[in-house]
């Protein structure tokens, strides 16, 4: 089951936003940020995530973001490129 995140609003009641709305909220956001797919150095790319994925969470939410943790699960090199530098050594 998924947990709950709640907070109170006046006399009006609770919003609970589910963990799933948060995860959409900031996979979106994530995938958003240029240089997700290839190109670009990982630390910086990791840090314009932190940055959006937070103000996004929070802007769509209300909720306070604490921290956003990156774990790369992949890196794409491109083949070609690295194919024909060697070619041009062995020359």
């Amino acid at each position: 089951m998924d947990e709950i995140n709640q907070f109170e609003i006046d006399e009006m009641g609770a919003i609970k936003i589910s963990d799933e709305v948060v995860a959409i909220v900031a996979g979106i956001a994530a995938t958003e940020v240029p240089g997700v797919e290839y190109g670009c150095r990982i630390p910086d790319v990791s840090w314009e995530i932190q940055e959006k994925v937070k103000k996004s969470v929070e802007t769509m939410t209300g909720l306070n973001v604490v921290e956003v943790n990156i774990h790369v699960q992949g890196v794409n090199f491109d083949h070609k490129k690295e194919n024909n530098e060697d070619a041009s050594r062995v020359k």
